[in-house]
């Protein structure tokens, strides 16, 4: 595993998970 990856997923993650989110109510 990539420790660094992986805390740059979290933080992203956040960033992703907001713009996934609009991106499936729009898709929906």
């Amino acid at each position: 595993m990539y420790p660094d990856k992986f805390h740059l997923t979290k933080e992203q993650n956040r960033c992703f998970a907001k713009k996934n989110l609009v991106r499936l109510v729009f898709t929906n």
